[in-house]
């Protein structure tokens, strides 16, 4: 009876530490995605949770869509943040003011707890638009970057995209379209001030230019790398022989 007890915990042991590795867990159907605007030293905050429509799409992934507006820009957002983790969708920014603005934003999502070996992947697209109808229009990408844990300050900047990248149209109505660009790194926890990950993030900053429009693709993922099967046959045939061991004591 002892020995069936610690062959049966052993088998336990195995199964939690792979479910756990392949973080295949949905924790939240609602994840508190928010995101931070800054411009020309104002600062606002916004609450997907609370603002706009959301949709539930299963598996853990909800989706957010609306529009804001203040005196200085007109903001649309349709994103989608799984805890999982990752964060993807389109953020358009409107410049309505006379002068070029410079554009802060920071996206965070707190995520279900993330050890050990993880593949990090950035992606970005544009399209600028002469919404102002000036006949021309320009935008320069002062900072793209994918953040790991970005709650606690200062900001861990991961992963850049296209930093110092500059982007113009002329004609009236004309438009600008970059086709998403993507990188991929493989990050541990020494990486990341050696804490296991609890929460994401993206960093954007741009300068646009008076009366015209960005339309901006992001997506930032996080993935486990799964422990090879190579490990856990060994672990399950160290966990046996423990227990085989423990049954001939007996």
């Amino acid at each position: 009876m002892k020995y069936k007890k610690e062959i049966i915990a052993g088998l336990l042991i195995t199964s939690s530490l792979s479910i756990a590795q392949a973080g295949t867990v949905y924790p939240t159907l609602n994840p508190a995605l928010s995101a931070a605007i800054s411009t020309n030293g104002s600062r606002t905050v916004f609450d997907f949770t609370s603002l706009g429509q959301s949709v539930d799409e299963g598996a853990g992934t909800t989706s957010f869509m609306g529009t804001s507006n203040n005196d200085s820009w007109d903001f649309g957002w349709n994103i989608a943040a799984n805890a999982d983790p990752f964060i993807t969708g389109n953020l358009s920014f409107t410049n309505t003011t006379s002068t070029d603005q410079t554009f802060n934003v920071v996206l965070t999502l707190p995520t279900q707890l993330t050890s050990g070996t993880v593949v990090e992947t950035g992606t970005l697209g544009l399209k600028l638009n002469d919404s102002g109808v000036d006949g021309s229009a320009s935008l320069i990408l002062n900072q793209w970057h994918g953040l790991i844990n970005p709650l606690s300050p200062p900001p861990q900047l991961d992963m850049p995209l296209l930093i110092g990248s500059e982007f113009n149209c002329g004609g009236i109505g004309c438009a600008t379209i970059l086709s998403p660009v993507s990188n991929t790194q493989t990050h541990s926890e020494i990486n990341h001030n050696g804490e296991a990950i609890s929460s994401i993030g993206t960093h954007i900053n741009f300068t646009l230019s008076a009366g015209d429009t960005v339309n901006l693709n992001t997506r930032w993922d996080v993935s486990p790398v799964p422990v090879p099967a190579a490990v856990w046959l060994f672990t399950s045939g160290l966990i046996g022989l423990f227990a085989t061991s423990r049954f001939k004591k007996a």
